[in-house]
């Protein structure tokens, strides 16, 4: 096998890692880059951001994600270890 192209294609693959992975050292969850953020002023950064919840929350009630609301619970109300959990159903729709 020839060593050149063995190289090559071992290259093209680290590559294809590092795309899938992203920079080193991470970056900012939600993060677009500060260019996008430094653009807008605080109120409508804020109204960008409640604009993506709302459309968050109507695409995961649109596939069903929503269905259920569990809540754990730490009182000890039943005098067992006092981790309990209560499934609520059906959460209300959004307005």
């Amino acid at each position: 096998r020839d060593p050149r192209k063995a190289a090559a294609e071992a290259a093209a693959r680290r590559a294809g890692y590092q795309a899938a992975m992203g920079p080193a050292g991470g970056r900012k969850l939600g993060g677009g880059g500060a260019a996008v953020h430094a653009q807008l002023g605080p109120r409508e950064a804020a109204a960008a951001a409640a604009e993506r919840r709302l459309r968050a929350e109507r695409f995961a009630r649109e596939h069903g994600l929503m269905n259920d609301v569990v809540v754990i619970d730490d009182e000890d109300d039943d005098g067992g270890n006092g981790a309990g959990v209560r499934v609520i159903s059906p959460v209300p729709p959004v307005r």
